[in-house]
């Protein structure tokens, strides 16, 4: 089967994920993140879907890809997160991470963090 691309990105800061919300549902949690445009490769893509979603750039590092349905999902550890104050789709909400597993994406997300935990938890160590 060929999967079509998607993007997402795991971004913390002092305690709290970036994430966004639908934009029906501002209670809808999840990553920030997208499909991959054709002209594009997925570390392209994350960083314009941050940036659409929520104004922020970030330092990216590849997770890991996983299956959500019929997309193969590109996941990446964003690092040091700068709010660029540009115009952006106002989606971004900083959080308590567990509120992304309980969305429409929850499921996945929770994959995600407990099969790679301890990758996370290394990775963001340093901004404790």
């Amino acid at each position: 089967m060929e999967y079509r691309k998607a993007v997402c990105a795991i971004i913390f800061l002092e305690n709290c994920l970036l994430t966004t919300h639908r934009k029906d549902d501002v209670n809808d949690l999840g990553l920030p993140g997208g499909k991959v445009e054709a002209d594009e490769s997925s570390i392209d893509a994350i960083k314009r879907e941050v940036l659409e979603e929520t104004g922020y750039t970030a330092t990216y590092e590849y997770l890991c890809s996983k299956v959500d349905g019929d997309f193969m999902v590109d996941v990446y550890l964003g690092k040091d997160p700068i709010d660029t104050q540009v115009e952006n789709e106002g989606l971004g909400v900083w959080s308590k991470p567990d509120n992304v597993f309980i969305g429409c994406f929850g499921t996945f997300n929770k994959a995600v963090f407990s099969t790679h935990a301890d990758t996370i938890k290394n990775h963001f160590a340093d901004e404790q």
